[in-house]
């Protein structure tokens, strides 16, 4: 049975939407902001070694960021291999039992395991995520960037007639605009 269920908020921006597709166990769980859009993937495979394939197809299918795998009849020593993910295990070795969260019988223990679910996602996210340094290059002066213009207007027109003239000013343009760059560079060092 499928079922839709979005989230929003009145105000762009501040909170991000939610979009939930269900199939089955298999769920998919898409986060939209003004910046990025962040694809989750849930799994209920009961036994991951006679799903491998399903699995696949699963993932190729949907084109996710994160993928969640509940893997209930598992070793802890067995790591399935999908291509282009890396897996993250960091809740499993504190466990007393077989599954991933273990036995919630209380309100509290849903409450671990929720924050403990948040945490892996974060953790999963920063370990896969680049952070951003630096700062914006310097803008080009206008005579280089005038230089630039007229070389990709004689590329053009050498495009249209491939004479050999154009083509020689092309290089000379290019070595001409290669040396403009780096004494640029080199002041502003």
């Amino acid at each position: 049975m499928s079922q839709s269920l979005s989230i929003s908020s009145s105000r762009r921006g501040s909170i991000p939407e939610f979009r939930e597709y269900s199939r089955g166990k298999n769920t998919i769980k898409q986060k939209h902001n003004n910046l990025q859009s962040l694809r989750f993937g849930f799994f209920n495979a009961s036994g991951v070694r006679q799903k491998c394939e399903e699995i696949q197809e699963f993932i190729s299918d949907q084109n996710l960021d994160i993928f969640m795998l509940q893997e209930t009849f598992s070793n802890t020593d067995y790591a399935p291999g999908i291509p282009n993910y890396t897996l993250y295990r960091t809740d499993r070795p504190s466990n007393t039992t077989r599954r991933t969260y273990g036995e919630i019988h209380t309100t509290e223990d849903a409450e671990h395991a929720l924050e403990k679910f948040t945490n892996t996602i974060s953790d999963a996210l920063d370990k896969t995520s680049r952070p951003h340094f630096g700062q914006p290059g310097k803008k080009l002066p206008t005579y280089i960037r005038q230089n630039i213009t007229n070389r990709n207007k004689i590329r053009k027109a050498w495009q249209r007639s491939k004479d050999p003239a154009l083509k020689d000013s092309i290089k000379n343009l290019t070595n001409i605009i290669k040396k403009q760059i780096k004494i640029f560079n080199s002041n502003n060092w």
